[in-house]
C-alpha cells in the first residue's frame, strides 16, 4: 500500500528464458516479445565465452552482478555443489534491494539453492533436488542440504511445481529421469511427445505459481525464469517442425499472460545464451519495455551490465559492480543520471541518506 492507502504497483517484471537464442526470437512468431521489442529496447545479450556460457555462471551474474571469479559460480556440478552455490559473502541483487526495503519476489531462477531467503518470498530453481522419490537422476547423488522455498508458509503454493521438466518424469516409466530426452534426441517419436508433454507441463507449472504467489504476495520486483525454452533448443532440431512453433507460441502466450496480471510498469525478457543442438551460441535476448527503458531497437548489452541495470531503477548504484548500468537503454525521465546515483551514494556513504 502506498501512503494514499492504495495497492502499491509492482515497478518491474523480470522474465528469464533459459537459453533463447537471439536468431530464434527473430525467426518465430512470438508477438508479445515483438511488441516489447517494437516499443522499448531490442538487444542481444552477449553471454560469457566459455567454459562459463552456461546455465549457472550466466544467472548467478545476473543476480549478482559480479564475473564467476567474483561470485564462485562455475558451473552446474552434482558432485559438487561448491561450483553450484555462490561464495558466502556475495550479496544478490534481491539482498541489496531488501536492505532498501524493496521487496522481491523471486521464482525458478537458478542457483539459489543452497536456499537464501528473500523478502518477500523465493523458491529455488535448477538444480535444487525437487524430484519425485525414487527416481534415478544425477541430482540425487547430493544430499539434500535444505528448505527449497521460502517463507514456509508459500507451502500450500507449491503444489506440484517441480521447477524443471526432468522432475516431471513418472519414475515407473523412467527410472532414469534422462532416458526420454536422449531417445527423444535420437528420434524416438513416442519420446518426442513424451518430452513436449513434459515441456508443456514444467512452463505451466512454473506459470501457475508464479500468478498464485503474485496474487497473494505484494512485490516491487518480481522474477520467474522458465527453463523450457533451453530444452526446446537443445533437441529441437531433431523434432517435426511443427512442435517448435507452438511451444514458442505458448512460451510467449505465458509470458503475455504473466506481464497482464502482474500489472508491473516495466518488464525485462531475457535468456542467458543461446542455443541450438548440442551447442550454447553466444547471442541470447534481452528485451524491456515501460517507463524506465528508452526506445531503442538496435544494441547489444553484456551479461554484467544486467544486475546495475536492474539497481538503478531503485536508485541504488553500486560501485563495486565491475559494470555500470546500461544507460543507452535507460530513460533519464524515469530516474535519475548516473551523477545523482553517485552524489546520493556518496551522501549514503557520509551518513546523510539512509
Amino acid at each position: 500500500m502506498n501512503e494514499d492507502g492504495e495497492q502499491k504497483r509492482m515497478k518491474l517484471l523480470f522474465v528469464g528464458l533459459d537459453g533463447l537464442s537471439f536468431e530464434t526470437f527473430q525467426e518465430f512468431e512470438m508477438p508479445f516479445l515483438r511488441a516489447i521489442s517494437q516499443e522499448g529496447v531490442r538487444a542481444k545479450l552477449i553471454s560469457f565465452d566459455n567454459p562459463y556460457m552456461a546455465t549457472g555462471p550466466v544467472w548467478a551474474s545476473v543476480q549478482t552482478g559480479l564475473p564467476p571469479e567474483g561470485h564462485g559460480v562455475q558451473g552446474v556440478n552434482a558432485g559438487n555443489w561448491h561450483t553450484a552455490a555462490f561464495k558466502s559473502e556475495v550479496k544478490t541483487v534481491w539482498r541489496m534491494l531488501n536492505e532498501r526495503g524493496t521487496k522481491c519476489g523471486v521464482v525458478n531462477f537458478p542457483v539459489t539453492y543452497p536456499l537464501r531467503p528473500v523478502d518477500a518470498f523465493v523458491v529455488c530453481g535448477f538444480p535444487a533436488p525437487w524430484e519425485h522419490e525414487g527416481t534415478k537422476n544425477p541430482w540425487q547423488k547430493v544430499e539434500l542440504r535444505g528448505a527449497l522455498f521460502w517463507p514456509e508458509e508459500i507451502g500450500p503454493y507449491i503444489g506440484t511445481f517441480r521447477s524443471a521438466w526432468m522432475n516431471y518424469v513418472r519414475p515407473e516409466e523412467f527410472p532414469d529421469t534422462h532416458a526420454p530426452y536422449r531417445q527423444a534426441l535420437e528420434g524416438d517419436r513416442d519420446a518426442q511427445r513424451y518430452m513436449m508433454s513434459l515441456l508443456y507441463r514444467s512452463l505451466h507449472e512454473t506459470a501457475r505459481l508464479t500468478f498464485d504467489l503474485m496474487r497473494n504476495y505484494s512485490v516491487d520486483l518480481m522474477a520467474a525464469v522458465f527453463m523450457e525454452t533451453d530444452t526446446m533448443g537443445h533437441f529441437g532440431a531433431s523434432l517435426p517442425r511443427v512442435h517448435r512453433p507452438l511451444f514458442l507460441r505458448e512460451v510467449d502466450d505465458v509470458v503475455g499472460s504473466v506481464f497482464a496480471a502482474s500489472g508491473a510498469e516495466n518488464i525485462i525478457v531475457m535468456s542467458d545464451h543461446g542455443c541450438w543442438g548440442k551447442k550454447h551460441t553466444k547471442e541470447g535476448v534481452f528485451l524491456a519495455a515501460g517507463p524506465a527503458f528508452s526506445h531503442a531497437p538496435e544494441g547489444a548489452i553484456e551479461v554484467l551490465e544486467v544486475a546495475p541495470t536492474i539497481l538503478y531503477l531503485w536508485n541504488v548504484y553500486d560501485a563495486r559492480l565491475p559494470k555500470e548500468p546500461a544507460y543507452r537503454f535507460l530513460s533519464s525521465g524515469e530516474v535519475g543520471d548516473k551523477e545523482q546515483h553517485q552524489i546520493r551514494e556518496r551522501l549514503r556513504a557520509l551518513g546523510y541518506l539512509e
